[in-house]
């Protein structure tokens, strides 16, 4: 979940003071996060070794954050 928390604040990172605060709300809500850590531990479970399963965590956190 570190490298989750550390890719939402790579990919908020902006000029527009919004974005940044943004992703600052959600990674100090004290949230569980748990549809990112359903698709880590997914990964996990098949058996999966990359790193694509971060960014793809991030995006469910952003969509679920956003709706």
């Amino acid at each position: 979940m570190a490298l989750v928390d550390a890719c939402i604040h790579h990919n908020l990172q902006s000029d527009i003071m919004m974005i940044p605060a943004i992703g600052h709300y959600i990674v100090n809500s004290g949230g569980k996060r748990f549809r990112p850590l359903l698709c880590l531990l997914t990964a996990r479970l098949f058996g999966y070794h990359g790193e694509r399963h971060i960014p793809l965590s991030v995006v469910v956190e952003f969509i679920h954050t956003a709706s």
